[in-house]
């Protein structure tokens, strides 16, 4: 008799056992829930995000502070697409940019960023930062120095030293496209319609450096 209820109490504490090994397996798995969006279908680049564009998905991650997503279906709403997206990809905040920020009179200008001239952990879409441009004079030819002062009048200085160079005030950071490893890959700023021309060409002929405010 004894010996059965021995028995039985084993079993009984097995079975609880199992119920908390269950409950905390459980509690360990919502841990690492994440809430991700995703397309309810293809989207072209350019294409401003609404609520039926977007599909709710929870997914479980080992790491959970995986760099997935924004925080809620609202940070997405209004958002222009920077690029081509696929049915269910996951939308990031690296594929996004806030199209509201450009002015009537302004254009994005896409300049090439890395850790030398970036410095991508301190500067966020919306800043205000100044550029400073250093191009190779030697090689512009006379015509191309007269254009580029006659349209940068009321939009830049001259700094001259041992390495003079152009600074453009003022710009607004409208997007920060990153990697998949989380770095700083282009930058689009809203510059004056004006100058839209000056600044793409002096990208292509300077080493340049984002100043923040």
């Amino acid at each position: 008799m004894r010996k059965t209820i021995y028995i039985v109490l084993a079993v009984l504490l097995a079975a609880g056992l199992t119920v908390i090994q269950a409950v905390i397996a459980k509690s360990a798995s919502r841990s690492n829930e994440t809430i991700v969006y995703v397309a309810a279908d293809d989207y072209k680049k350019g294409t401003v995000l609404e609520d039926s564009h977007l599909n709710e998905l929870v997914i479980y991650t080992k790491n959970a502070d995986i760099h997935t997503s924004v925080e809620s279906k609202q940070d997405l709403i209004g958002m222009t697409l920077s690029g081509d997206i696929v049915k269910d990809e996951i939308i990031t905040s690296a594929i996004i940019y806030d199209s509201k920020l450009q002015a009537e009179d302004e254009r994005y200008v896409a300049l090439k960023v890395d850790g030398s001239n970036f410095n991508a952990g301190f500067l966020t879409a919306g800043d205000i930062v100044d550029i400073f441009f250093l191009p190779d004079f030697e090689k512009l030819e006379n015509y191309q120095i007269v254009w580029l002062n006659e349209n940068l009048v009321g939009y830049s200085r001259f700094i001259k030293g041992k390495t003079p160079g152009i600074l453009i005030n003022d710009l607004r950071i409208n997007h920060i496209s990153k990697t998949a490893g989380d770095q700083a890959e282009y930058v689009s700023v809203c510059v004056p319609g004006e100058v839209d021309e000056v600044i793409a060409f002096l990208e292509q002929i300077s080493e340049y450096e984002f100043i923040g405010h």
